[in-house]
């Protein structure tokens, strides 16, 4: 099976200091769970994952998504697992291999073994440039590829 990923055009930086962006990346999680049920997410650092995971924990209790960071818990795989790649954890422990949204600006390694990666291009130049050389590396691994404007999400 070939490893779709779906590239995101964003209007704002990639940062889960902006409120904005925290909140359309909680948005993302919950639309991938509700398809899926397994989701990873790849973060660059334990800060950025400890953002997204205070912010589902902030959801409503009727929109609850069962998660955890990565190494919590009892040690069983959560639906919804949060990694960072400062932490050392990354890829050979993943479990989830459904679908991983990626918050890194880098290509997880073995990144074959998923069914589908949600990969973003932020609004900032120096950003568009790294999402095009991810596209471009995806694109000689024969991954699927698409590109969703900002403009195609409602």
């Amino acid at each position: 099976m070939t490893t779709k990923v779906i590239f995101h055009e964003l209007d704002t930086a990639l940062t889960f200091e902006s409120d904005a962006f925290t909140n359309t990346a909680c948005e993302m999680v919950a639309q991938a769970y509700q398809l899926n049920k397994s989701v990873s997410i790849l973060c660059t650092n334990m800060k950025d994952a400890e953002s997204i995971d205070e912010v589902l924990w902030q959801r409503p209790a009727d929109k609850f998504i069962p998660h955890n960071l990565f190494n919590e818990g009892d040690g069983k795989a959560s639906p919804v697992e949060i990694h960072a790649l400062d932490s050392g954890d990354v890829i050979k422990n993943i479990k989830n291999t459904r679908c991983l949204i990626n918050f890194s600006q880098q290509i997880p390694i073995d990144s074959h073994v998923f069914q589908l990666i949600h990969e973003f291009v932020p609004a900032d130049e120096a950003c568009k440039a790294d999402a095009r050389k991810r596209y471009s590396q995806y694109k000689q691994f024969g991954f699927q590829l698409t590109f969703l404007k900002s403009s195609d999400v409602e």
